[in-house]
């Protein structure tokens, strides 16, 4: 498979940073690993599923500056992934994929406009997902400490590497 790509990212261990600094990597930023079982109840839900994919895209570029259009078409049209979003109706405040991971789901990407976005997403998950998950929040994110508060704890740190 050949890719059109200018740069290669990988999140790696603390063991794994010194490999892939041999090779060339360097470290952008820090990652939190967090894991948890979300619980509805924590939060008001006002959440409902994107419906459509070309307002996340606009969204996401608003806030991320980062053009992931191919990224978020993938994750829609993936019948096994659901986006949620907030408000369920309305302007939209923020959404989150719900994916497959290794050992558990994975939620994540994440964008939202503020806090109380953020809370009705985490509950929309907890609604959505009866089970452990994963949340990987950079160490930039402003809403970690949110996340440590709903039902999350971190369980390794990771490094993001290009």
């Amino acid at each position: 498979m050949e890719a059109d790509l200018d740069i290669i990212g990988i999140d790696a261990t603390d063991a794994g940073r010194n490999v892939y600094e041999a090779y060339g990597f360097e470290r952008i930023e820090g990652i939190d690993r967090l894991r948890g079982t979300p619980s509805a109840s924590d939060f008001d839900i006002s959440a409902g599923s994107v419906s459509n994919v070309d307002a996340v895209v606009e969204f996401d570029i608003g806030r991320s500056g980062t053009i992931r259009e191919r990224l978020f078409e993938r994750l829609y049209d993936a019948k096994i992934v659901p986006c949620l979003r907030v408000p369920a109706d309305g302007e939209l405040r923020g959404f989150a994929a719900v994916r497959p991971g290794r050992t558990c789901p994975k939620v994540g990407p994440i964008v939202v406009s503020d806090g109380n976005a953020f809370e009705d997403l985490l509950a929309a998950v907890g609604a959505h997902v009866d089970s452990e998950v994963v949340v990987d929040a950079l160490d930039r994110d402003q809403f970690g400490g949110l996340l440590e508060r709903a039902w999350l704890s971190v369980s390794r740190p990771l490094h993001r590497m290009i």
